[in-house]
């Protein structure tokens, strides 16, 4: 089921559109360069794909150069949430799948369920469910390390995810119609960069010195300084 344009706008909202650039520079190049093995997992057209989504990011962002912070405020705490909400699932997974290491109809109870992804309904009806299941088998769950007061800490997560996702929501109905339109660009590009990564991965996987060329790196680096400016990169030096 493809992305709706809200979470596309969640995922563009949290990448820098300087970073983005670089990062798909640098994974365009790569791929170029290793289109002849790649081209079966990532066919040339996808790449054609990513470089024409790249190019028209940079034209919207010469553009619209301050959308970088009109929705970074309100998609932090959602983010920040979304974090806690898997820790928090892979913490009573961890504790479930070794409590019932000999009992998989009971262990299966804390497993039915398909990828939550970024999707914030989905993590929280992932996290109820799973606060079910925990609740009737509590005492089990203590002997391997989860606890009332992360039962607790649960139902917290459920109440401030599900407060910090309704103020996003208002803010991504009140960004310009020029913001919404280059985050749901910068999400495209983002899923193809993933999608791209995971190729090379695969087809790279006895030789990983390549297929560290591909990881993320620049799009996933520490983040400028408060208060510095990011400038719209400049395109690469033709031939590169």
């Amino acid at each position: 089921m493809a992305y709706s344009e809200k979470e596309l706008i969640e995922i563009g909202g949290r990448f820098s559109t300087q970073r983005l650039i670089e990062q798909a520079n640098v994974s365009i190049a790569m791929a170029r360069a290793h289109s002849a093995e790649l081209q079966k997992k990532f066919p040339p057209a996808r790449v054609d794909e990513l470089e024409s989504i790249v190019a028209e990011i940079s034209t919207k962002y010469g553009i619209q150069a301050d959308a970088k912070d009109s929705f970074g405020t309100a998609n932090v705490p959602v983010a920040v949430k979304i974090a806690e909400a898997k820790r928090w699932i892979s913490s009573l997974i961890t504790s479930a799948d070794n409590a019932y290491e000999e009992e998989p109809e009971i262990r299966d109870e804390f497993h039915k369920s398909g990828k939550i992804g970024v999707s914030v309904p989905k993590i929280l009806g992932r996290m109820e469910t799973l606060l079910v299941v925990a609740f009737k088998h509590k005492d089990d769950l203590l002997q391997w390390g989860f606890d009332e007061s992360d039962l607790r800490n649960g139902r917290k997560i459920i109440i401030e995810l599900t407060s910090a996702n309704t103020t996003q929501e208002e803010a991504v109905k009140m960004l310009p119609a020029t913001t919404k339109e280059l985050y749901i660009l910068k999400a495209k590009a983002y899923i193809l960069l993933k999608k791209l990564a995971r190729a090379a991965r695969h087809i790279n996987r006895d030789d990983p010195t390549t297929a560290i060329g591909f990881n993320l790196t620049i799009l996933n680096r520490k983040g400028r300084r408060a208060g510095e400016e990011e400038v719209p990169p400049q395109a690469p030096p033709p031939g590169s």
